[in-house]
């Protein structure tokens, strides 16, 4: 999480049906609550929401049923609330996050010169599901 050194260890991909294929994601920094009288803590967390057709998400879904997938990959880009040091390659593996509301508070000046951007929107995204077989001999 941005101002924070801490890795997020907490992903989750959400996937249901909808009119039309979206994509946007949430999180949030650690917290503590009492549950129960005992202290729970929730790390910091990011989800992902992919909305997909009806018939895309049925075609996934039988899919997982028959146990024809054993890989999948999912691509996000231009993500809101997702920053990183610049870099001439198209990848990272250090990106800080920074989620909605009011947990992460930034001390910028009057002239900063933009307000940035939380999680919420994602540019583009990709689901690959797939199916490898393995022939020893």
């Amino acid at each position: 999480m941005l101002g924070a050194a801490r890795e997020i260890n907490n992903f989750s991909l959400k996937v249901f049906k909808a009119d039309t294929e979206n994509c946007f994601i949430r999180g949030g920094v650690s917290f503590t609550a009492e549950v129960d009288f005992y202290d729970e803590t929730v790390g910091d967390f990011v989800q992902v929401y992919l909305a997909v057709t009806s018939e895309r998400f049925d075609a996934m879904s039988e899919l997982v049923k028959l146990r024809c997938l054993n890989e999948a990959s999912f691509m996000l880009s231009r993500v809101h609330g997702f920053y990183a040091d610049w870099s001439p390659g198209i990848s990272t593996n250090r990106v800080k996050v920074l989620a909605r509301g009011e947990e992460q508070r930034l001390n910028v000046s009057d002239d900063f010169g933009f307000k940035p951007l939380r999680l919420g929107h994602v540019g583009e995204f990709r689901l690959h599901l797939g199916s490898q077989q393995k022939f020893m001999i």
